[in-house]
């Protein structure tokens, strides 16, 4: 029994995270956002080398059971390889690219200790553009009581080169004002009369076309009332002002957040994990008393795309129609 066990622990795979995979069972091909970091990690030799646990890239390699060394490199000269902070011949680097391109290499090659270096791995890399959005002309003004999409222009990603199905996230201020006919604050009105910070909103790819995007599908508008009558309102969905003062704001997607890998918090886990913030249960729907969590944690592009105001104007009720009674004169 103690043999079999020693046996699984040489051979074992001890990528520093779970997360990580080999490049032979991806389901997609490997793709990043310019500019952005990422983990890379190479399994050393077994034969040559002793390694027990998950690999720490704050440690040495010798307290590791790690003999040898790793030449880490690429022909394509926008890439950087940021050393550990625990050993400069670790099997491990963190990996941006500064250009967009398809099929950019990843090289690596493990050096004995007397000296031999051994076949060079190579992973193939597809950087992208960062995500992007248009908002467009999209301001409204609607009656009361009218329902319809609230939409942006366009979603771009560069060409996006993203394989599979992407859950784009957008996050945005949503605040109402009370404004008379001028646009003015109602007086005795404090503004904005309802807030949500930091809303997100999730749509995948198969809902974006190269046309208008729905931002939130089905949405009633309502007037604010204050002393005892409707008021003009207005809605808006801010991707710039940031009403919560954090300057969270914009768009990212399932590569771009791939990119935030590094800076997600360690999950206190043996085998050690990341925290994956999950946005999913926070998708905003248009009703009151939104809840915000997690979205502090990843990257958020085109920041300063504008905002989208709609403006909703009180429903009249007809009034009581008043005519000469029958009895005026009898």
């Amino acid at each position: 029994m103690v043999a079999v066990m020693m046996v699984s622990a040489a051979f074992g795979q001890h990528q520093p995270w779970d997360e990580m995979t080999g490049s032979s069972s991806d389901s997609e091909k490997d793709s990043l956002v310019i500019d952005m970091t990422v983990p890379y990690y190479v399994e050393p030799d077994n034969a040559l080398n002793n390694m027990t646990s998950a690999y720490d890239p704050t440690s040495l390699n010798s307290s590791q059971g790690i003999n040898s060394t790793f030449n880490w490199s690429s022909s394509n000269g926008d890439v950087s390889f940021t050393e550990p902070s625990g050993d400069a011949d670790a099997p491990y680097r963190e990996v941006s690219v500064a250009s967009t391109g398809t099929d950019i290499p990843i090289q690596v090659t493990e050096v004995n200790e007397e000296g031999c270096e051994g076949t060079t791995t190579e992973n193939l890399v597809d950087v992208i553009s960062k995500p992007s959005f248009t908002i467009g002309s999209n301001d409204m003004q609607v009656c009361e009581g009218a329902g319809g999409p609230v939409q942006i222009s366009t979603i771009s990603s560069g060409g996006d080169g993203i394989s599979g199905t992407s859950d784009y996230y957008f996050v945005m201020d949503v605040y109402r004002n009370a404004v008379d006919s001028e646009g003015n604050d109602v007086s005795g009105v404090t503004n904005p009369v309802y807030s949500a910070n930091d809303t997100v909103v999730i749509k995948k790819t198969t809902e974006v076309s190269t046309g208008p995007v729905d931002l939130i599908s089905n949405y009633t508008f309502k007037c604010h009332s204050y002393d005892g009558k409707k008021r003009i309102t207005e809605y808006v969905f801010d991707f710039s002002t940031n009403n919560g003062g954090d300057d969270i704001a914009g768009v990212n997607h399932h590569i771009s957040r791939k990119g935030d890998f590094l800076s997600l918090a360690d999950a206190g886990t043996t085998p050690p994990t990341k925290t994956q913030p999950d946005l999913s249960n926070t998708n905003y729907d248009g009703s009151d008393g939104y809840p915000s969590d997690g979205e502090a944690n990843y990257t958020w592009f085109t920041s300063d795309a504008g905002t989208i105001t709609v403006t909703v104007y009180p429903e009249p009720s007809t009034g009581t129609i008043y005519h000469v009674p029958n009895t005026y004169e009898r």
